[in-house]
């Protein structure tokens, strides 16, 4: 009896204390995580210069057809971002740029079709998205234009 004695006389004073289990007070709240992910479009397959190249190669300067060579642009966006739409030289597919060779100039008319697939993110897995930008240069223009090395450098954007 003597043990029973103690266990209620512990019990009491623990009670008594305010350590009994049934009184302890318990607090809760929350911890709120949060991130923003920004849709974004990053190109890829660049040549070894680090641009995309539009090579004619040697035109003929009596030329009967139109100069016509395409480059293919290859990019990627954040999953389920597409590209709104796609510069060149802050103009859109049709826009007729002027490559250089001194004060001589070539036209060179840029055509393209922005691709309207959704990108499914940056993993080495993912396939890129990829479109042509084909560029034209008329050959009574290259007929009347003199010799030389013809070229321009032209920024390149796609917009999300």
């Amino acid at each position: 009896m003597t043990r029973n004695k103690t266990c209620i006389f512990i019990a009491a004073c623990t009670a008594s204390l305010g350590l009994a289990h049934s009184s302890l007070a318990a607090e809760s709240s929350y911890l709120d995580i949060a991130a923003t992910l920004v849709g974004t479009c990053k190109f890829t397959n660049q040549s070894s210069s680090g641009n995309y190249e539009l090579l004619f190669g040697t035109l003929d300067s009596n030329a009967t057809h139109d100069a016509v060579k395409s480059v293919p642009v290859s990019y990627y966006c954040t999953s389920g971002t597409a590209a709104s739409s796609i510069k060149i030289a802050g103009g859109d597919s049709g826009e007729t740029l002027s490559i250089g060779a001194g004060s001589a100039v070539l036209p060179v008319t840029l055509t393209w079709s922005t691709p309207t697939s959704a990108g499914a993110g940056f993993a080495p897995a993912v396939p890129p998205i990829t479109f042509s930008v084909t560029g034209t240069i008329p050959a009574a223009r290259i007929k009347t234009a003199p010799a030389g090395r013809y070229f321009g450098r032209f920024p390149i954007a796609i917009l999300p």
